[in-house]
């Protein structure tokens, strides 16, 4: 399954606020809950980038990181969300699947910002469909399941993480 993104930039009209603090909180909540609701479980840094884009600010600061933090908190305490290892999941739909990444801007294609679980989700769903594979080949058919060309060393790191946490979980059956 293709990465969706949700495509809301239009839909408000952040950019004639001066900062990021003066926006309605309640149309931030809104907005986080229509990108969870399409996007989860998603990186609180690619949340991150989508709010931004919408109120035409290149990078957040401090100050507008520990705002978010402050909203996905709030949303969290009242269960509209779950935030786990700096993900965001949708409470309504926990329905894990490994979604190609593909076609997405390479400042959001990477393995860290993928939610482990859906990691997880990737090897169990090859390994599934594989009558015989190697861990490496595995690994590589992993990456590519998930929109990657290639494994770098930095995402072998992160892949053999995934893989040693199933299988100590014993949700493999290798």
């Amino acid at each position: 399954e293709m990465y969706c993104k949700a495509d809301i930039q239009n839909r408000y009209e952040w950019k004639k606020y001066q900062d990021f603090a003066e926006i309605p909180p309640q149309e931030i909540y809104e907005a986080i809950g229509i990108i969870i609701s399409i996007e989860a479980p998603i990186s609180i840094k690619v949340l991150t980038y989508r709010l931004l884009e919408i109120a035409g600010i290149a990078r957040a600061g401090s100050k507008i990181t520990q705002l978010i933090e402050q909203y996905l908190k709030r949303m969290f305490q009242n269960k509209k969300c779950l935030v786990k290892e700096n993900f965001v999941w949708n409470i309504q739909n926990n329905n894990l699947i490994a979604r190609n990444r593909m076609n997405v801007p390479s400042n959001e294609k990477k393995l860290e910002l993928i939610a482990p679980d859906e990691i997880q989700q990737a090897f169990i769903q090859t390994i599934k469909n594989a009558l015989r594979i190697t861990l490496p080949d595995c690994k590589v058919e992993v990456a590519r399941l998930l929109g990657f060309s290639r494994v770098t060393s930095q995402m072998q790191d992160i892949l053999d993480l995934q893989f040693a946490k199933l299988k100590r979980a014993k949700k493999l059956t290798v």
